[in-house]
């Protein structure tokens, strides 16, 4: 019926009672006087000074939850000018459906999975076809379930992500085994990284090997444990990581709250309101295997402030010490080229042909900048084990001429820790297929020095699963990607947190547009956050974020400095828990072998 004024004029008395008949029933059905009154009580109260605000801020607890109506995916262009996937979140809210947030899919440079120039193109390719399925899976199945659903509701989206996931996993495990033919096969997602498998030496290979040993008064040849396998994951599987990014930001864009205080409501921390910034762990120095000079065993070398400085003033040390090593490096005549290469981490990448050449700069600097190496500022080491590690050979490429068993790599890092009482991080410190060594390693240094694992660890959905014995480590290092979502990263922090161990949310090397990584670690209270190196775009964002962030906690006095970050000694398991625990993949390999006997690196190696 036309409500207009010159229509309501021509209406006849029994039309006009059956319209306001109609108007009242409306009105009553949605409780409009009622509420509205009840708005006016309180304005009249608290006579602010912007009416009208005040009354849009009173009736909006009233409008309809924010319901999800559209997922928009579509590839674009990250700052290595390599695909990568956008989605857009339309959200229908106040009868009004827009864009309220996006989030781009997070990826390991491909630079890291190819040994050769050769191998990239066809990964390119790849990387392409997989970022063309994750679109696919967003604007279809992924969009069909969570339409309708409140954009707030985190849980509720990652739980229907979840399952996805599962039922994606469920069917490409399907269709490998139906597609397995020929023989014992094994495809490996290309995003799951390059997997190399160990040379296994023939018999006179063995004999000829423990000959040159004994020549070298090295004792027996060591029985090599392969590197485990990659976790595999169906391509396109950052569908549910990109997607439950982009829901958490349009959570938080909806509320009008800073994204760590819906991050913090979202994990429902009832027992403490208050915040602490995490400790930044920034990479100062990239080396590694491929970087020039001797020096092979350490990737990264990172600095991070004592607890007892604010966030601001810890990342301002760090930023002085890192000024002032660059400054170092451009006046040397050697290096000064060196001081020009940046990074993809925003790293510092100078030759180094001793370990201890690069952790006497760092403490010169440090001391330079009128700090205390050790009090004020502490060193972290990203050790790159498994690609030291020479399986052939059995052992790690300290520095070029510069070789060690496993089992020689405990008293290594023994007296490295007594040299460089400073070092408080190990991060990957040795391969743990090397069981045995990472145990004994565990044991001797663990109550001054943080053991971290990295490599070959699950994504944090397989860790909330269960599907990884965290038993001989202080903490995880883990990314934001794959099939992780908000809500895995939530019940992953109370875990470690109930068992004392440390959650370091890890940046990747390509450049973001969002906060999440440093939101997530203030809203869950982690320690520790890496953020890269400082001499990038992105580690300006979460620099200011995070100083912002500290500004606005303070001014509500919900802000409080970090407890000391405590050692917590590792031990053995006992023969018990061993003889019960889930054998590693490694160990199944080894037991399901029939000519190989598996041989603990401790009894058949000497000390070089």
């Amino acid at each position: 019926m036309d409500s207009s004024p010159t229509s309501l004029a021509s209406l006849s008395e029994r039309e006009l009672h059956e319209l306001r008949q109609q108007a009242l029933g409306y009105l009553k059905q949605h409780q409009i006087q009622t509420r509205i009154e009840n708005v006016l009580n309180h304005l009249c109260i608290q006579r602010p000074d912007d009416v009208f605000g005040y009354l849009a801020s009173g009736l909006q607890e009233y409008c309809q939850p924010p319901a999800i109506s559209r997922l928009d995916a579509y590839p674009t262009i990250n700052s290595d000018g390599c695909d990568v996937t956008k989605v857009d979140v339309y959200v229908t809210y106040k009868n009004e459906t827009k864009v309220v947030a996006s989030a781009l899919s997070s990826h390991q440079p491909l630079e890291l999975q190819a040994s050769k120039v050769d191998d990239l193109q066809p990964l390119y390719e790849q990387r392409k076809t997989a970022i063309g399925r994750c679109c696919e899976h967003i604007t279809g199945p992924i969009q069909d379930r969570l339409g309708g659903e409140n954009a707030g509701l985190q849980l509720a989206v990652d739980d229907a992500l979840r399952k996805f996931a599962d039922e994606l996993a469920a069917q490409e495990k399907a269709r490998s085994e139906e597609d397995a033919t020929g023989g014992l096969q094994q495809s490996i997602d290309f995003e799951s990284g390059k997997q190399t498998p160990a040379k296994i030496k023939s018999g006179k290979d063995s004999v000829r090997s423990q000959k040159k040993d004994a020549k070298k008064g090295r004792g027996a040849s060591i029985e090599v444990i392969q590197n485990d396998p990659p976790e595999v994951f169906p391509p396109g599987s950052d569908a549910i990581s990109v997607t439950s990014k982009a829901i958490c930001l349009a959570g938080a864009a909806l509320k009008e709250v800073p994204l760590y205080q819906h991050i913090a409501e979202c994990s429902a921390r009832q027992e403490d309101r208050t915040y602490s910034l995490p400790l930044p762990l920034v990479t100062v120095f990239e080396h590694g295997k491929t970087a020039p000079g001797k020096l092979a065993l350490i990737k990264e070398f990172l600095l991070f402030p004592s607890e007892r400085f604010t966030f601001h003033e810890g990342i301002g040390h760090i930023a002085r010490v890192c000024r002032r090593l660059k400054d170092v490096i451009y006046i040397s005549s050697k290096q000064a080229a060196a001081a020009k290469n940046v990074t993809a981490t925003g790293a510092v990448l100078p030759t180094l042909e001793k370990l201890e050449q690069a952790l006497d700069m760092l403490q010169d600097a440090i001391t330079g900048c009128g700090l205390t190496p050790g009090d004020d500022l502490r060193i972290a080491l990203a050790v790159g084990a498994h690609q030291a590690f020479d399986l052939e050979k059995g052992r790690y490429e300290v520095a070029t001429g510069l070789a060690k068993s496993p089992m020689d790599m405990v008293p290594f890092y023994d007296d490295l820790l007594k040299k460089y009482p400073s070092i408080r991080i190990l991060i990957d410190p040795i391969r743990r297929e090397d069981r045995d060594a990472w145990m004994t390693l565990a044991e001797t240094i663990s109550d001054r020095c943080l053991v971290i694992g990295e490599a070959g660890i699950k994504c944090a959905s397989s860790l909330v699963a269960g599907e990884e014995d965290s038993s001989l480590l202080n903490g995880i290092c883990t990314r934001f990607d794959r099939r992780t979502t908000v809500s895995d990263v939530v019940s992953l922090s109370r875990m470690y947190k109930d068992s004392t161990k440390h959650l370091i949310l890890t940046a990747t090397q390509e450049t973001t547009n969002d906060t999440l990584l440093v939101d997530l670690a203030i809203g869950l209270n982690l320690a520790f956050v890496r953020m890269g190196g400082m001499f990038r775009g992105e580690a300006t964002l979460l620099i200011s974020h995070c100083i912002q962030a500290e500004k606005e906690l303070d001014s509500k006095s919900l802000l409080k400095l970090r407890s000391p970050v405590p050692f917590e000694k590792l031990n053995r398991p006992l023969l018990d828990d061993v003889a019960t625990a889930a054998p590693t993949p490694s160990e199944e390999r080894a037991t399901k072998s029939p000519t190989k006997k598996s041989t603990s690196p401790r009894d058949t190696t000497k000390s070089d």
